[in-house]
């Protein structure tokens, strides 16, 4: 409740801020107010169409609803933004699955698969350094 006042009036002070707007989306989605998510979210997209985490948040809230096509095409967008962003492939293959478009799903699931090694590769890089110690200055 507290994040979500901060929020409201963050807005408050700057009512087209996409990013407050994503945040209440955030908030809501995470106390399973999934109306105020989806209208939070949709705000943010008019004020920022290139939203990537709208557009993925959006598209994951509209596959649970069962809107699978406008929660694939927030996926496409989020994808085609971001062609990084491990989560939205997987989103959009388990999409594409529930549309009995199989193939396209595999491909996706894919590149679900290497992204995510990929991932996994770059957090053990960071771990490392972070775990070694830092030479003192000479």
């Amino acid at each position: 409740e507290e994040a979500r006042e901060a929020f409201l009036k963050a807005l408050e002070l700057d009512p087209k801020s996409a990013e407050v707007l994503y945040n209440l989306g955030m908030v809501a989605l995470t106390i399973g107010e999934t109306a105020e998510a989806a209208d939070s979210f949709q705000k943010a997209l008019a004020l920022a169409p290139d939203h990537v985490g709208a557009l993925y948040e959006l598209g994951r809230l509209r596959m649970t609803q069962d809107n699978l096509k406008e929660g694939l095409a927030r996926l496409d967008r989020a994808v085609k933004l971001s062609p990084n962003h491990t989560q939205a492939h997987y989103q959009r293959a388990m999409a594409l699955r529930r549309l009995g478009r199989l193939e396209e799903s595999k491909e996706e699931f894919d590149i679900f698969t290497r992204l995510e090694k990929e991932d996994r590769e770059r957090r053990k890089i960071v771990d490392r350094k972070l775990l070694t110690p830092a030479k003192p200055p000479q």
